[in-house]
């Protein structure tokens, strides 16, 4: 689910932790955020930034490196009860230095009877509009609790979308071939859909 190393929140650090070095150019909108999971769920974890050029991404756990972990979103291995209290963050850097994020905490608790993770009943859908338009795209899902919502672009988390169907600003042409999808999530665990493309033409050109 998502992009990042599979890995446990205990597993296998690429090294020691180092301090980083504060770099002004790089700004985080969107902080990664605590979550707590059932005991052999995965949790997701995603931050936004922007900065001078290229950035470059490595997710720690408690401070160490996590092996592999180099993208703004990082889904951790099934998680166990040992693993509650560890907190993970991302160190994210470009030429001019390194910033570091808040760190999100993970909590995981023992299965619950009659309590399920929520589950996609239908996946969000392609959408094709024309230029200066907006596009919806929509969710349907069954869950025990109820669930809460984050839309991606891109795998990049949108402020503020967190709802069941999410409405894009005006597309431009830049916009085409983009790929929206949303992370689910309830107090029994978190599910991630497919990924929706939007299709955007002139309208010139375009047929209905």
């Amino acid at each position: 689910m998502g992009e990042g190393n599979q890995a446990g929140a205990s597993g296998n650090p690429a090294s020691e932790p180092g301090k980083a070095i504060s770099a002004p150019s790089i700004s985080i909108s969107l902080q990664p955020q605590s979550i707590a999971v059932t005991s052999g769920q995965t949790a997701t974890f995603s931050v936004t930034a922007s900065g001078n050029g290229p950035l470059m991404y490595q997710w720690q756990i408690d401070d160490v490196k996590i092996a592999g972990a180099t993208s703004s979103r990082y889904t951790t291995g099934p998680l166990s009860i040992g693993d509650t209290d560890s907190v993970f963050s991302v160190v994210v850097s470009d030429v001019h230095g390194k910033v570091t994020s808040a760190g999100a905490k993970v909590s995981v608790r023992p299965p619950e009877t009659g309590v399920t993770a929520p589950s996609i009943t239908s996946q969000p859908r392609r959408q094709s509009v024309f230029a200066g338009q907006t596009a919806t795209f929509f969710v349907a899902v069954e869950s025990s609790q109820t669930p809460t919502y984050q839309w991606r672009r891109n795998g990049v988390a949108i402020p503020a979308a967190i709802g069941g169907s999410y409405t894009t600003p005006p597309v431009a042409l830049t916009d085409n071939g983009a790929r929206y999808s949303v992370e689910v999530r309830s107090g029994a665990g978190s599910t991630t859909s497919a990924d929706a493309m939007l299709n955007v033409t002139p309208e010139a050109t375009a047929s209905r």
